[in-house]
């Protein structure tokens, strides 16, 4: 017996799309004219059937409206979780999108796998992931996702992504030092492996190398990091629990004016204020420059120079995404990316 999915594969769109289209919703969702006719004919040439009961429960949901699970994982940077759902809601009240509910599925770092009944299922009209980590990566890789996916920080030829140029910010910090007239730095290995950090890693490394830049790569093991206590984030106690390494670093050096590139902010603010405790000056001993979001609190006390996180633009552009997907518009994977910027602060003055 011919399925939406079936269907949804011999039409090139989500099997979502295919159910709407099917139980007379195209139009309310604005679907393509053209998509709502190649779909309609490609089900009459298979011989496709509908459920008679799912029609009739969905004909009591017509006012319903698209929903889109959202999946996020603890060490994920809550601020863009927040500004992805204010962001839906800002766009809805202004007209950009049509209503959409978004359903969070919370997950444990590295088992995404736990998720398959859920991401294999058709209960919602598509997901967005954030998906750094190498197991994510593989899961996603080998799992049929029957609704449409946008993956957030990868690319792929599988799913649509909307990400940011992870080799070019890692190049960014570099520069900033280079125009400094820096000859040592540091990198500060990040708090959470994924494969996003360690391209921005490579990229500085590689072009620190280039430009003569001598580089030490720092990080806290499990015992170091557990010495630090304190009611802060995890990220911010192991910026605190790496700066005796990067106080030993500089003082190997010389204690010539050195570079430290952080790839979190909240790290590289304990960073800073753990320098400083240990009679670091920041910046005349020591520039902190980090990637990571630039949050008004920093831009009103122009403390911390970091690459910046375009958490607003991410966020614009996933839900734009989603719309001319659940739309049904014609196209093919989008890869689409975001500039960062950089925003310069008194941990590292321009």
């Amino acid at each position: 017996m011919a399925t939406i999915y079936d269907i949804a594969n011999l039409a090139g769109v989500s099997s979502a799309t295919v159910s709407l289209i099917m139980n007379g919703r195209g139009d309310d969702l604005r679907i393509a004219k053209k998509t709502q006719e190649n779909v309609r004919a490609i089900a009459k040439e298979i011989g496709y059937v509908p459920n008679v009961n799912a029609r009739k429960l969905l004909s009591k949901e017509k006012e319903s409206i698209p929903e889109i699970g959202l999946l996020w994982f603890r060490s994920q940077h809550p601020v863009f979780l927040n500004t992805l759902v204010n962001k839906l809601n800002e766009m809805q009240s202004n007209g950009l999108i049509n209503d959409m509910n978004v359903i969070i599925y919370p997950f444990e770092n590295k088992h995404l796998s736990k998720m398959k009944k859920i991401l294999s299922g058709n209960n919602v009209h598509g997901f967005i992931i954030p998906s750094g980590e190498p197991e994510t990566i593989d899961f996603l890789e080998k799992l049929d996702i029957k609704v449409p996916v946008i993956t957030i920080y990868r690319n792929s030829g599988k799913y649509h992504s909307v990400d940011v140029n992870n080799q070019k910010n890692g190049q960014m910090a570099c520069e900033i030092f280079f125009n400094k007239g820096l000859k040592n730095a540091a990198v500060i290995k990040n708090l959470h492996k994924s494969r996003f950090s360690d391209i921005r890693e490579s990229a500085f490394l590689k072009r620190c190398e280039e430009k003569n830049i001598s580089v030490t790569e720092i990080y806290a093991d499990l015992e170091l990091c557990e010495s630090v206590t304190g009611s802060s984030s995890e990220y911010h106690l192991y910026g605190r629990a790496v700066a005796q390494k990067v106080v030993d670093t500089w003082k190997q050096k010389g204690s010539t004016k050195m570079g430290v590139f952080v790839q979190n902010d909240a790290s590289a603010r304990g960073l800073i204020t753990q320098l400083r405790q240990n009679g670091i000056r920041v910046p005349e001993d020591v520039m902190v420059v980090s990637y990571g979001y630039n949050s008004e609190e920093n831009k009103e006390s122009n403390e911390l120079t970091m690459i910046t996180y375009p958490v607003n633009e991410l966020a614009e552009k996933t839900w734009l995404l989603m719309k001319r997907i659940i739309h049904g518009d014609d196209m093919g994977i989008q890869q689409i990316y975001c500039e960062s910027d950089i925003f310069y602060g008194n941990s590292c003055p321009r």
